[in-house]
């Protein structure tokens, strides 16, 4: 999916893609399988920086939210984070 996705929006050829994954089955760190899928990343773009995502998709949206008001509370970007360690 990621790569199809690269591919898709022409960033294959970028320089230094990033790609970041997310979802509980990656986020749980199993190396087999994250190693998989970064070694079949980097085999059809080798430039592609993947990430894996830890966080909860909540933490996502509520930071895109702060970024919509960024007249908001200093401080609610770091209470936020500390909400979801």
């Amino acid at each position: 999916m990621a790569l199809t996705v690269l591919c898709r929006l022409q960033l294959a050829t970028a320089p230094d893609p990033e790609v970041v994954l997310g979802g509980s089955v990656l986020a749980a760190g199993h190396r087999a399988l994250l190693d998989d899928v970064e070694r079949r990343l980097t085999e059809a773009v080798p430039s592609v920086r993947p990430v894996v995502c830890t966080q909860p998709p909540l933490l996502g949206a509520a930071l895109a939210a702060l970024d919509l008001h960024p007249r908001t509370d200093p401080g609610a970007e770091a209470r936020l984070r500390a909400e979801f360690r």
